[in-house]
């Protein structure tokens, strides 16, 4: 007896040429900007795909065709298929752009498909909606649509964390930066908490936060846990919303403003520092604390990190992790070798000129892949949180510099 088996096929006309939307099929960095939150894929007959969804939803399977910007068809089996299945795209021209059709066969239609079908199914309605969005202006509706828990900067708890803040736990997601007026602040967090639970669910690190957050939306109030030394606390916060934002949409106005954005910290910095000896801009507070120095080295990377970051963008090379900012070897390395206050700021100013260069540089048809562009242009327009909140740590640094004396 022949098993019976269904197929689920889906369309959407996207606003960008076949290219590209074969690209998003074949590339891993596209695949992770709207479909997967983990994508390894080698784009060849015989080839790998595996994607991954934080949920802990995952697929493995094999191409077993492939047309460049044309089509392409890979094996299919989730961790609860009985069966392989299989995913067929086909991408063709449009007045608008290029329609693509999605048909995903050989499932099942008893009961032991049921969960699976339904999965498959939200996979593919969501993914190509969001697909469009990010082809057509950048937007990834899963982060869009989430609200707003209010971090501006986080770590992951060691062991040497715990030690310098005194909490009694192992795994945790230290809050480093908090947005003045969101969710986080007005809920009553402070910097340093380390949040072990959220909605019910545990908190080891900031892809764990994301998924909690996926499951509510704005003005939901969830209760959380967290430890503020070693007291344990537990507040209901009440979640926000993203706010809508205007980002420059060329390179042009996207140099234009961050430079805007250097210009003026750098001026509050280099004031800041005025009159500061290297021994006070060397003082740190306790081990594994940086001093203010080395707040200026840790500045120092992210410009070079965001420079990896649009090299990324424009030789269309996959990197998972570009930021490696918070390394103290790393930080204590950039101090250490530039040695003095002027040196670091000099090096730091001249590597934000190296970053509006490039992003200056950025040609018209790799500024026109939005879903990379825009996320690059929102970090170069939008990082002053992240600085005010580093000037205010140096700014106790050194007083607290002084006050030794």
């Amino acid at each position: 007896m022949l098993t019976q088996t269904r197929s689920l096929t889906f369309e959407r006309t996207l606003p960008a040429a076949p290219k590209e939307v074969f690209r998003a099929f074949t590339a891993a960095s596209a695949l992770r900007d709207w479909l997967s939150n983990t994508a390894d894929i080698d784009p060849r007959k015989g080839g790998r795909i595996y994607l991954w969804w934080d949920t802990g939803y995952y697929s493995a399977g094999v191409i077993t065709a492939i047309s460049r910007d044309e089509s392409l068809s890979f094996t299919w089996r989730g961790p609860n298929d009985p069966e392989s299945g299989e995913v067929s795209v086909a991408i063709a021209p449009h007045d608008t752009g290029a329609k693509v059709t999605v048909t995903h066969s050989g499932m099942g239609s008893g009961v032991e498909w049921a969960e699976a079908v339904d999965k498959i199914k939200s996979i593919w309605e969501d993914g190509l909606e969001n697909l469009e969005s990010v082809l057509q202006t950048g937007v990834d509706l899963r982060f869009a649509r989430r609200p707003m828990f209010g971090l501006s900067a986080a770590d992951v708890l060691n062991d040497e964390i715990a030690a310098r803040l005194g909490v009694p736990v192992k795994e945790g997601l230290v809050l480093t930066g908090l947005a003045d007026g969101m969710a986080a602040v007005k809920a009553g967090f402070q910097k340093d908490d380390v949040l072990v639970e959220f909605g019910g669910a545990e908190i080891p690190n900031f892809q764990a936060l994301g998924v909690a957050l996926q499951a509510h939306r704005a003005g939901d109030k969830v209760p959380a846990v967290f430890y503020r030394g070693s007291e344990k606390h537990t507040l209901t916060m009440e979640l926000g919303k993203r706010p809508e934002t205007d980002i420059p949409e060329t390179p042009e106005a996207v140099a234009k403003a961050a430079r805007a954005l250097y210009e003026q910290y750098d001026a509050e910095i280099a004031a800041l520092f005025e009159g500061v000896s290297e021994a006070e801009a060397d003082y740190r507070p306790g081990s594994g604390e940086w001093s203010a120095k080395e707040v200026l080295g840790h500045l120092l990377a992210i410009e070079r990190d965001t420079q990896v970051w649009i090299t990324t963008m424009l030789e269309d090379i996959d990197v998972l992790q570009v930021f490696h900012t918070n390394e103290n070897a790393r930080i204590k390395a950039l101090a250490d070798c530039y040695a003095t206050v002027p040196v670091l700021l000099d090096e730091l100013r001249r590597n934000e000129g190296i970053t509006v260069a490039m992003i200056e540089a950025v040609p018209p048809d790799i500024a026109s892949r939005k879903h990379l562009f825009r996320q690059i242009a929102q970090w170069l327009t939008g990082f002053d949180t992240h600085t005010k909140e580093h000037i205010a740590e140096m700014t106790k640094l050194i007083e607290a510099a002084r006050a030794q004396k």
